[in-house]
Parts: C-alpha cells; structure tokens; sequence
C-alpha cells in the first residue's frame, strides 16, 4: 500500500509541476507581448465633439493618425454638407427651401437616414418626427438660434406643417417628395 501511495503522490506532483510549468511559460510568453497600441482621435464638427481609439493591426500595413484624422474630418464634413440645417447650401437645407413638390433625388447616405428616421418615427408610435424643423427653429433651437418663447396662434400655425406624412419616401429610386412648407430637421439622427 505505501510504495502504491507514494507513485500516487510521485505522479501528482509531476503533474502539478508540469501544469505549474506550463503555467509560468504561458505567462511568461503573455507577459513578453508587446502592447498593444492605442490611438486616440479628437475633434468637433456639428456643435459637438468627437473621440475615437482604435488599434492599428501593425506600422506598417497601417496608415499614420494623421492621414487618418484627415479621412474622419473629411467624411463628417461631407456629411455635414448632406444633412446639416446650419449650412444653406446643404443637400437636406435644399430640400427644406424648394417649393416644387415633385420628387427630389437623395444622395446614399441622406437617403439611409431618412429612412432610418420614418423607422424609428414608427418604432416610437410618432414620438420621434423629422419633420419638427418649424418648432425647433420657432423656439430659437435651430441655426438661428434666438431662443424664445411663441406665441401660442404660431404655434398652433407652425404645428399645421409637422407631420411624417408629409415626407414620402420613394424606397425603389431613393427620392422623396414633401409638402411645400415642410422642413425637415435631422439633428437628432443624423450624427
């Protein structure tokens, strides 16, 4: 019984050994990686900021923080050319002045977040509405920015060109046709 104990005892210990060892190896290996690199972005664009950090998959497959900040900037002022109420030459600021309501052909990316607005229009019973333009620049929150309280008959009158129903989207050739009157505001959507 004891010369069968202690091979019992005999082989336990060499495997914790071989497991402590392989233990010390792994960490050992683990703890020699280099560390990973992190790379922090900043900026403002839309009367906000911006962050963003992201890892290079390697030096030299990758392009510098510098080229990278130039393609972000450069993406978000194109988009902000799209969509923005505060630029009068906007795509969205285009829209919202012409008066003709035939349909409007829609650049890619302003056609997929008015179409991600009349879904979450949906989703949220109408509680979400692309079409509150006129009350938020009625109450100063808009480009104009001169915030005020209306007068109740204005807004009342302001509340006549609100409504999703007013906006069609035409989802085969990526157009839209609204009301005249209508001022679409994307400002809560499209950042």
């Amino acid at each position: 019984y004891d010369k069968l104990m202690m091979k019992q005892c005999f082989e336990t210990y060499l495997g914790l050994r071989n497991s402590l060892g392989l233990f010390f190896v792994l960490f050992f290996l683990l703890g020699c990686q280099k560390e990973e690199r992190v790379i922090s972005l900043f900026g403002r664009t839309m009367g906000t900021s911006y962050s963003i950090k992201y890892s290079p998959p390697s030096q030299k497959a990758f392009h510098s923080p510098e080229f990278i900040q130039s393609k972000v900037d450069e993406l978000l002022q194109n988009l902000n050319q799209e969509m923005s109420t505060y630029r009068e030459d906007s795509d969205l600021s285009k829209i919202n002045k012409s008066i003709d309501a035939g349909w409007i052909s829609l650049p890619t990316r302003l056609f997929n977040v008015l179409k991600a607005a009349g879904r979450v229009h949906k989703l949220s019973d109408g509680a979400f509405d692309m079409t509150v333009g006129p009350l938020v620049n009625l109450w100063g929150f808009g480009p104009k920015g001169e915030r005020k309280v209306p007068e109740e008959a204005i807004l009342l009158q302001m509340k006549k060109k609100i409504g999703h129903q007013l906006v069609e989207l035409d989802l085969e050739a990526r157009r839209l046709k609204k009301k005249n009157g209508v001022y679409i505001d994307l400002s809560a959507i499209a950042k």
